[in-house]
């Protein structure tokens, strides 16, 4: 404990003795943990899609609607063939693409599984990997959606038999608005207090052999 508490009066007494060690102490890790927080941004805003709808269904409009509700698209247009779409991603007008098959309201009515094919830019991969995940997801929902609609008109005089089943549910009690600041600053502020110990130790070992204590310590 002896040992500890002298530690603590030699490092006291440096940060004293060499104002510069408040600075970095203090107020450089807090302008860091105050910009990266908001640098560090993994949410996508306004991702540009065109669409290629031959179907031209009520279906296929209610996907673009849910991709649009999400918030985080912006529709540009409709197109007539890919390569018309590409160019526009060459050009850097489009991030991503959105090509439904014919007949696809026809199909799924059927009960068949029709695929969308989802292209996107991928000179940012993150970008492109997050949105084409995004609108997979949104695919999804609404697939079950429809699917729990054509289910409840088919058994309309009738319950279904999975009427009885458990329906699973789940609340967000940490951060329950989603708020990515929230998760990532704990994460900085330990990568902060690290890289500054180890900013500290190095300087004062510099300092301490600028001083001439180093040599000292190793004549005697």
């Amino acid at each position: 404990m002896n040992l500890i508490l002298a530690f603590l009066r030699k490092e006291f007494l440096q940060i004293r003795r060499n104002p510069i060690m408040i600075f970095i102490i203090l107020v450089v890790p807090v302008i860091q943990l105050i910009l990266l927080v908001y640098a560090a941004n993994p949410v996508m805003k306004e991702v540009k899609i065109g669409v290629i709808d031959p179907d031209l269904s009520q279906t296929s409009r209610s996907m673009v609607n849910k991709v649009i509700a999400s918030g985080y698209f912006k529709m540009v247009g409709y197109y007539d063939t890919r390569k018309e779409a590409l160019l526009e991603i060459e050009s850097r007008n489009l991030d991503l693409i959105i090509q439904f098959p014919e007949h696809l309201e026809r199909n799924i009515m059927k009960g068949l599984k029709p695929s969308v094919s989802i292209s996107a830019d991928a000179v940012n991969g993150m970008k492109a990997s997050l949105a084409a995940s995004y609108i997979s997801q949104i695919f999804q929902n609404y697939a079950e959606e429809k699917a729990r609609s054509i289910q409840v008109s088919f058994f309309k005089n009738e319950p279904p038999a999975t009427s009885g089943n458990l329906t699973l549910t789940y609340s967000q009690w940490f951060n329950p608005l989603m708020d990515h600041k929230s998760f990532i600053l704990p994460g900085i502020l330990a990568i902060l207090l690290t890289v500054i110990s180890i900013v500290l130790s190095a300087t004062n070992i510099v300092r301490e052999k600028e001083m001439g204590n180093i040599e000292q310590i190793n004549v005697t």
